[in-house]
């Protein structure tokens, strides 16, 4: 989108009259704005005006135009006014293809936008579709052995593996293997990363925790990107080396994360793997729900120490109640659900923080696990 934005600003200061560019201009960047600090209801304002002088100031066959109307389509879909924005996406579609030819890029980047916009707005399906549609279209724009295939493939293949698991693997091996051709080692690395993710998305854990780890050895630590995708790939790792047991492997990567991550002092302390409590079996026949309160440290290593459980609130039972002080006797409800709620959070796993480089342990982290017996 940020090429096409650029087009747009300098073709139109040699387009129209002076005072048409200057409204034009003056409405295209109050909509960037718009764009750029997520107003979604300034964008849809603003984009509707862009339209509006697009349209009187632009000939039908100027490849800007259907830009502008797919922006607007856009912001129409992320307003909640899907139907409308389709008849949009439909007029730039037809459009682009009347000013271009069929099998061309600026085709390509508005059926890449409208499946990436149905992919946000959760209509997945429709989305899936378009995504395919951008796939045939990959293949026709860029030869199929060039890096800018690959760039396209690696990013179409995530989207499709979501509901195509094999599709979208196929289309990530493709890339990955011109990436290799191409002596690409990092975004080898991503495209290991994004089959990975799909082999979890279908159970398939001993095979996504191999791929990921080849996955690390291979991304960039240099690259920003990387960098995040690293620390993405170590926080999948976490719960998966839990579950199989292998706590040190998990410590390995709990300290890796704190070490590479930097924390703001006002961001929630969250675990990078949670366990589920077991309900209490005669409380769950009872049909008593309630939560509990816990205070506990993290160590060095992520792993949760000295949990006390600070309040015990179950049905029937105020909150004030439910405090608990260092002489407080528990009733059995509450001790029921204390030691339920403790054997979880022992199992919890954290990044440590890192002072001057070394990891340190957090006292007082807070946490509540709730006992809700759903209908």
């Amino acid at each position: 989108m940020v090429r096409w934005i650029a087009l747009i600003l300098t073709g139109v200061l040699a387009v129209g009259t002076a005072n048409a560019s200057a409204e034009f201009n003056s409405a295209w960047r109050a909509y960037r704005t718009a764009v750029e600090e997520g107003d979604k209801a300034a964008e849809l304002t603003t984009s509707t005006k862009v339209v509006e002088l697009g349209r009187a100031m632009f000939a039908g066959d100027d490849e800007r135009l259907p830009v502008l109307i797919n922006n607007h389509a856009v912001a129409l879909l992320r307003n909640g006014q899907s139907r409308l924005a389709s008849t949009y996406f439909d007029e730039a579609y037809t459009l682009a293809k009347t000013i271009h030819d069929d099998e061309s890029e600026a085709v390509l980047v508005l059926v890449r936008t409208r499946a990436e916009v149905l992919d946000a707005e959760r209509d997945w399906d429709e989305a899936h579709r378009w995504y395919k549609r951008a796939l045939g279209l990959t293949r026709k724009v860029y030869p199929t052995d060039s890096v800018e295939y690959a760039e396209q493939a690696l990013q179409l293949g995530a989207e499709l593996g979501k509901r195509s698991p094999n599709t979208g693997i196929a289309i990530l091996k493709e890339a990955g293997e011109i990436y290799s051709a191409n002596d690409a080692i990092s975004d080898l690395g991503v495209v290991k990363y994004y089959i990975a993710r799909i082999e979890l998305g279908r159970g398939k854990r001993s095979r996504a925790t191999k791929i990921f780890e080849e996955a690390l050895t291979l991304l960039d630590p240099d690259v920003p990107l990387a960098k995040a995708r690293s620390l993405a790939i170590r926080a999948a790792l976490v719960p998966l080396y839990e579950r199989r047991g292998d706590s040190e492997k998990a410590t390995e990567h709990c300290v890796a994360i704190g070490r590479d991550s930097k924390f703001a002092d006002d961001q929630d302390y969250l675990p990078l793997y949670r366990m589920a409590p077991a309900y209490p079996p005669t409380l769950l026949r009872s049909g008593v729900q309630g939560y509990v309160d816990l205070e506990f440290t993290v160590d060095k290593s992520g792993i949760v120490r000295n949990v006390q459980a600070t309040r015990v609130v179950h049905t029937g039972q105020s909150e004030n109640a439910g405090a608990l002080g260092p002489e407080s006797r528990m009733s059995r409800r509450q001790r029921l659900f204390a030691d339920a709620a403790r054997a979880a959070v022992e199992r919890f796993r954290y990044a440590p923080r890192f002072v001057n480089g070394e990891p340190v342990e957090t006292a007082g982290v807070a946490t509540r696990i709730g006992f809700e017996i759903a209908n």
